[in-house]
């Protein structure tokens, strides 16, 4: 393929610059051979996805659904927010580190479907650039099979876009992708057999070409089996009556060979059916490339000589020698980025092992999409989509191999005009190697003015300044007044000077490096490089480092860790920038790197952030040592059920219990905010702090608590554990008490965990067995998960005395509760 300037072309596009691209050309020009290249030749972070399951097999990728999330049907502009699942950790970290999507059979794809895929890169990506930044390599024809809408949605989609096609698009439209057609054919060799083609592809069709196609009709045509024709129908039951009634002829022994399936491998997915019934005699088409031995390959046809524990001898024509075809594996993989490499890796999570073989006196003109044949015969009278008379025709490698059934007709040749008219007007544009090297070199450009640019830096350090100064009330200690000034010197030191660096940046040209304008330009961009690494690793990045806060208040808590992470990684990507910036510039190493960075940082510097948290100590405490334990636990206690440290317990409460240091239930549950709930699900924890710490401490001096109100709560614990005793049931200590049952639920699952309760007494042995192990596996998982997982087969009252009895059996001792 390195001869052909489009493909050649093409590749210098998606190797070296930003640009989308579509890439796009008649049947047999060679761009699935050209997908294989880039997937092998270029290191870009790549995705593939097509919109079906058997093309995302085909092409050795994922569907569009699958990797964005998309809901099914049709999907309204700013719609993917309120319809799509939440994306979790891998699949984020997987599509922000994206450099490349391929998206094959493009011809296929809706324009909802392609502004959702924006919308959902843009969001994650957060960028507001078409794509989110991503780079499009979108692979199709047009004038072969278009997009399956139904009439209904063809009436809502109406309502959005001029058409239903992918260039419809609005986010495409942004884009200005680049169009590349190629125009060399390597199926056919004949001229005016390609000319031909050409002329039903575009429909310029006149009586002269329609009389041509029709000298191929032959009624009522019955070669003999050993010919090897291939019937090609528009519809799917014609296909399947006439392989069931050729193989109901012949008089072999009939042979049934079932798939097997592992992992998830979807049966919309399958590449062939998951039962194939053959005999011998019967003629098979290959539907599977074999890319160990090349002995066969999608769409080759022959005939079935024998079969013999589960290998079929197949003779094709020409060919003296058997192929003995045994099970083979289709694969269904998974995009993830592989945490050492950092690179998109992709892991097989399913597979389907069955014989690579179909019956193939027919097959619709769809499944013939891709295929190579030497003779079919053409049933296209009945044609109902665009494009496929000219798909039927295109499958065969001469003209002399094809024989019509039915008469071609003007109205069986259907294209669409919007289709033609953008393929016109997009062959009118078709890229030079001019184009090329200045869409290079604005592509390198882009990258030093993105990486000098004060921008980013501006909108996320005021972000930060926003929050700090808004919620300056709830936040204790002095950050907002200590980033005040560090974003005074953001602002004078590091965006200011940057942006002075832009009007000289416009200048570069990576095609002359030795030319002194060029040097000279070459050693103000590194001497500015040397400047900015300089202010972000001794001044800046240690100024971030040392920013610490607390708050009590939830909401403002997440705010300024958020905006605080976005500065801090900022700062952080463009210091590894400016440590790699070399000579001659290379934008594919630096979006690579840029890429890279940005994960490094939230591996290095999340888990440093939270460190920095457990070790800071307000400076009301009374018992720092006490109070350091306490925090470092309700940290790791929020990291492990994945929730924010103050909504284990809010700082204040931490506070108090340092400075009171209670060493028994009733005590710790005199702490004002620390009721019941926290100390069935805390209070032994906290208390095993407090006696550890006064072993190795000592025990402190304790003030006298303040005047508070009377120790209701530890009194009521203890007035329904006796009256639970004394043998009476929930209902009557809810009257005797005047308190909801809930509530006296929540005192008994306190006393299980304590040891005090057997859980037997709250739980049949049923519930206690079947629970149990399941709680022992999902250790984090809230009781509504367990409710839900059991079908609701047990109320939330078994579920949390039971959770109540594994946390007993954990503490390993038993409480002595009286």
């Amino acid at each position: 393929m390195t001869s052909n300037p489009e493909l050649d072309l093409a590749f210098k596009y998606v190797s070296q610059t930003r640009r989308h691209i579509f890439l796009t050309g008649k049947a047999g020009t060679g761009k699935t051979t050209f997908l294989h290249r880039v997937r092998k030749e270029i290191p870009k972070r790549m995705a593939v996805v097509a919109p079906t399951g058997v093309a995302a097999i085909n092409a050795r990728g994922v569907t569009i659904h699958s990797l964005f999330q998309l809901p099914f049907g049709v999907i309204p502009p700013n719609g993917v927010k309120e319809r799509s699942r939440r994306f979790n950790k891998e699949k984020l970290r997987l599509i922000q580190s994206l450099d490349l999507l391929v998206i094959d059979e493009i011809s296929m794809v809706r324009a909802d479907v392609l502004d959702a895929i924006d919308e959902v890169l843009r969001r994650l990506r957060q960028s507001s650039d078409p794509f989110g930044g991503l780079q499009l390599l979108m692979i199709g024809d047009l004038h072969q099979l278009p997009p399956v809408v139904r009439d209904e949605e063809v009436r809502e989609l109406n309502k959005y876009y001029r058409t239903t096609y992918f260039f419809g698009s609005r986010a495409l439209e942004k884009a200005r992708p680049v169009n590349i057609q190629l125009t060399k054919i390597f199926r056919q060799s004949d001229a005016n057999f390609i000319n031909l083609l050409n002329r039903v592809r575009d429909r310029q069709l006149d009586t002269p070409l329609l009389q041509r196609l029709n000298e191929r009709f032959r009624a009522n045509f019955a070669p003999p089996d050993e010919e090897g024709y291939i019937t090609l129908s528009s519809h799917n039951w014609t296909a399947r009556e006439i392989n069931a009634q050729k193989l109901g002829t012949l008089p072999t022994e009939l042979h049934i060979f079932s798939a097997t399936v592992s992992g998830v491998f979807p049966e919309s997915m399958y590449p062939n059916s998951s039962t194939l019934e053959f005999r011998v005699g019967a003629q098979v088409m290959f539907n599977k490339n074999d890319t160990i031995d090349q002995a066969y390959f999608n769409g080759k046809i022959g005939r079935i000589e024998s079969i013999e524990e589960g290998i079929i001898a197949v003779r094709c024509p020409g060919e003296d020698e058997l192929l003995h075809v045994g099970a083979v594996t289709w694969q269904n993989i998974k995009y993830e980025l592989n945490p050492s490499t950092k690179k998109v890796e992709e892991n097989v999570i399913g597979t389907y092992t069955q014989h690579p073989l179909k019956l193939a006196w027919a097959i619709t003109i769809h499944k013939s999409q891709g295929l190579t044949f030497d003779k079919v015969i053409i049933d296209a009278a009945d044609a109902f989509a665009h494009g496929q008379v000219y798909v039927a025709l295109s499958r065969c490698r001469t003209f002399e191999g094809i024989v019509l059934r039915t008469r071609i007709e003007d109205q069986s040749v259907k294209t669409d005009a919007v289709v033609s008219a953008y393929s016109h007007a997009a062959s009118e544009r078709q890229p030079t190697e001019a184009n090329w090297r200045a869409d290079r070199r604005a592509f390198a450009i882009d990258c030093l003015r993105e990486l000098f640019g004060g921008e980013e830096l501006r909108r996320t350090a005021g972000q930060l300044n926003r929050v700090l100064l808004e919620n300056e009330k709830t936040i204790q200690g002095t950050a907002p007044a200590d980033f005040r000034r560090l974003h005074r010197e953001i602002i004078e030191k590091a965006v200011n000077v940057g942006q002075r660096f832009q009007p000289a940046l416009g200048g570069y040209d990576p095609d002359c490096p030795t030319d002194p304008a060029q040097t000279a330009l070459w050693e103000r961009i590194r001497a500015g490089g040397d400047y900015f690494l300089g202010y972000f690793r001794n001044t800046l990045s240690p100024g971030l480092q040392e920013l610490s806060f607390l708050t009590d208040n939830q909401a403002v808590h997440q705010a300024v860790t958020t905006a605080l992470q976005d500065l801090r990684r900022t700062v952080y990507v463009k210091q590894q920038l400016f440590e790699a910036l070399a000579s001659p510039f290379d934008p594919a190493a630096y979006t690579l790197r840029k890429a890279d960075a940005a994960w490094d940082f939230t591996d290095l510097f999340a888990a440093e952030i939270t460190t920095r948290r457990r070790v800071r100590i307000p400076a009301n405490v009374t018992n720092p040592g006490l109070y350091t334990a306490l925090a470092n636990w309700r940290i790791a206690e929020a990291e492990r059920r994945e929730i924010l440290p103050f909504t284990v317990l809010h700082n204040t409460v931490l506070i108090e219990i340092a400075r009171v240091v209670p060493t028994t239930p009733d005590a710790l549950l005199s702490i004002h905010k620390f009721g019941p709930k926290a100390m069935a699900k805390y209070g032994n924890s906290i208390l095993q702090i407090i006696a550890r710490h006064t072993r190795n401490n000592g025990s402190p001096a304790q003030p006298a608590p303040p005047p508070q109100r009377p120790n209701v709560a530890a009194s009521t614990f203890h007035l329904t554990l006796d009256l639970f005793r004394q043998g009476k049931d929930l209902s009557e200590i809810a009257a005797l008490r005047g308190l909801k049952e809930s509530t006296l639920q929540g005192h008994l699952c306190y006393w299980v965990e304590q040891g005090a309760i057997p859980v037997l007494q709250l739980v049949p042995e049923e519930c206690l067995a079947a629970l149990l192990p399941h709680l022992e596996m999902h250790p984090d998982a809230p009781a509504g998960f367990t409710k839900y997982h059991f079908e609701d087969r047990y109320d939330y009252h078994q579920i949390r005395a039971v959770m109540a009895h594994r946390n007993w059996l954990a503490s390993g001792q038993l409480q002595d509760a009286g």
